[in-house]
């Protein structure tokens, strides 16, 4: 043997050695690694072949494999069967899920030829070279829900992967301004919802939102659908998109072409609370050439029966008639606000009532109302900034009216449904009177407890007094308000309730000597009264006190028929030389009125407005010096 032969003999041998490992370190069921897109897996005999495994080349290319599957997962799980693939073909995804609880939402995130998930499977593209075996990689998933306060089904649904972060869901929250997210149910303080924290578990999301039906251009355009006219042959539904013009956001309404009167645009199976949104506002552009806007609804009450019908009919709408400047507008005309009371009982036979009796508004219907007649350049097109609710208190279904009467004279304030008025509410509330008692009948034998009988609808309590006139400082501060003199360039004073309840008033820069401390709601009864006492110290240089009213006779007409203030429904009090300039750790003065001889005050039944005037004209516009103390106002 030559020495050529010799080193091709060992050259051989090294080689076959060096084969022999690669394949022994690649073989098994792990697979191999990634290779532009490709994956190449170490090949091995299959079953029963009886073939070596030295080359590709060599290969059987009709060779059989099997391809395992390991789910990786000790939550149980449907069977991964194995799939048994021809050389260099695709393997099939197996659809494997978590069968029964599965708390933390997982789901396969991907195969790999690795139990380290280092190189991922393609099913799409990589192919199959010999047996092995895919180990899945899952993710837990949790449940963002999003709910409404007070409402047990979430609005909004949303599953973000474990580690990462949700968003705000304002864009599917149809009906509604959202003021904001929060942990809490009930929006406490410092529980605001942080959207820069990851998810970790299943996450509850509250939302606060706007007390009144909400909807923007954002809601219109994607929540909104355009229906063609129902009764014209031939019609077409238009369309409803989002457009920004000049800085201002709204939805392009396109009725399409109408052989009726009828297209619209319309929303459905919302549910929105309209409890406190009695009057409907549309900020508008009428580019189009409809003379006649209406609206359709469907309501629902508190347990979700419909108020009315189910669908849109005759008695559940409302129709507005465009002014001649509302119709064929420019896109650049001034917008158009209007407001609606759908909740009115002037129209009976519309019974438009029935959205007053309504809790939830189920779909709102928008129809423009025009036919074409071929003239060229004709459309039926509004631009909507927004559809919204507004709040009027004489529809508000959360709240009720509470009737204080006092010898005949009403003084009403609302109140929450439920809810237990309390001594302290309803004493503020009668700022005026001494209150000895409360009733539930007018000859004071049933009482009325304040301070545990709840208001569950409409009441009247009748209030026992002892008959006259009483202001404490708490009552002073809480119904009057300083009043700016009546002289141009004058300015309103302070009021301060101090510590002992009194109340410290400043009456302000004064440019004519009548300033005053007032109420236009004072609502008492004065029958029988004669003088009013004033309990103050007078720490400024008024040299003057006066008091003006209206009030009303028995007949329920003003008292020298005038609604506001005059000289003969008036009396004054002439400071002493030493109720001026008073200090206020010095005593008290008492200033009294006697009424007895003023016709206007004699005839007086119900007292509706009253004036305190301390009579100073400011030296210069730092002088801030007219100042009292009062402790009380009382009736004699």
């Amino acid at each position: 043997m030559t020495i050529k032969t010799k080193i091709l003999t060992i050259i051989m041998i090294i080689s076959l050695i060096a084969a022999f490992a690669v394949g022994c370190k690649g073989g098994g069921e792990s697979g191999g690694n990634s290779n532009g897109g490709e994956t190449l897996a170490t090949e091995t005999t299959p079953t029963g072949s009886g073939e070596s495994n030295e080359s590709s080349e060599t290969e059987d290319p009709n060779a059989i494999y099997v391809v395992k599957f390991d789910t990786c997962i000790d939550l149980p799980t449907n069977k991964a069967l194995d799939q048994k693939v021809r050389r260099g073909d695709l393997v099939t995804e197996p659809d494997i899920r978590v069968r029964g609880e599965n708390p933390d939402g997982y789901r396969i995130a991907g195969w790999y030829t690795d139990e380290e998930y280092e190189v991922e499977w393609d099913f799409g593209l990589d192919k199959v070279t010999g047996d092995m075996t895919l180990y899945a990689k899952w993710d837990a998933y949790y449940a963002v829900n999003f709910y409404l306060a007070g409402t047990e089904t979430p609005v909004y649904t949303t599953e973000v992967k474990k580690g990462r972060k949700t968003g705000r869901c304002d864009d599917s929250i149809y009906g509604y301004k959202v003021k904001g997210y929060y942990s809490s149910e009930d929006f406490a303080d410092g529980s605001e919802f942080d959207f820069d924290e990851p998810i970790t578990g299943k996450t509850d999301i509250y939302i606060d939102v706007e007390d009144y039906m909400y909807f923007d251009s954002k809601a219109l355009s994607n929540g909104f659908r355009a229906v063609a006219a129902i009764s014209g042959a031939g019609s077409t539904a238009g369309s409803i998109s989002e457009e920004t013009k000049n800085g201002e956001t709204y939805a392009r309404a396109n009725f399409g072409y109408s052989t009726a009167r009828d297209p619209y645009i319309c929303i459905e199976g919302i549910n929105v609370d309209i409890t406190k949104s009695q009057i409907i506002e549309i900020k508008f552009k009428n580019v189009g050439y409809a003379n006649q806007l209406m609206f359709y609804w469907v309501l629902k009450d508190d347990i979700g029966n419909y108020v009315g019908t189910e669908d849109y009919s005759a008695n559940q709408n409302f129709c507005y008639t465009y002014g001649s400047k509302e119709m064929k507008m420019s896109e650049d005309d001034e917008w158009i606000i209007l407001q609606i009371n759908v909740a009115s009982e002037q129209e009976p036979a519309k019974a438009n009532n029935m959205w007053k009796n309504a809790d939830r508004l189920y779909s709102l219907r928008v129809q423009s109302l025009y036919a074409f007649d071929g003239t060229a350049g004709e459309k039926n097109e509004l631009l909507i900034s927004y559809i919204k609710g507004v709040y009027d208190e004489d529809y508000d279904k959360t709240k009720t009216t509470v009737k204080f009467n006092v010898n005949g004279v009403i003084r009403e304030i609302k109140s929450d449904k439920n809810v237990v008025i309390g001594k302290e509410k309803a004493v503020s509330a009668l700022g005026g009177y001494k209150v000895l008692g409360y009733y539930k009948n007018a000859e004071f034998t049933e009482p009325f407890d304040i301070e545990s009988e709840r208001i569950t609808g409409e009441t009247e309590i009748f209030v026992k007094t002892d008959g006259t006139i009483y202001y404490d400082g708490k009552a002073l501060y809480e119904h009057f308000k300083a009043t700016a003199s009546t002289a141009p360039g004058s300015s309103a004073g302070t009021t301060e309730l101090l510590s002992d309840g009194t109340i410290k008033v400043n009456f302000g820069y004064s440019l004519l000597g009548d300033p005053s401390l007032s109420t236009n709601s004072a609502g008492l009864n004065v029958t029988g009264i004669t003088k009013i006492r004033i309990k103050l110290k007078n720490l400024g240089k008024a040299k003057q006190l006066a008091l003006y009213w209206t009030a009303k006779r028995a007949d329920g007409k003003f008292v020298g028929l005038r609604k506001d203030y005059f000289d003969s429904a008036a009396a004054w009090y002439a400071f002493k030389s030493d109720e001026i300039s008073m200090t206020e750790g010095g005593e008290w003065t008492i200033v009294e009125f006697d009424l007895s001889g003023n016709k206007y005050w004699t005839e007086a039944v119900e007292l509706v407005k009253f004036r305190i005037q301390a009579n100073y004209v400011s030296e210069d516009e730092n002088d801030l010096s007219n100042e009292m103390i009062i402790a009380e106002v009382t009736g004699v």
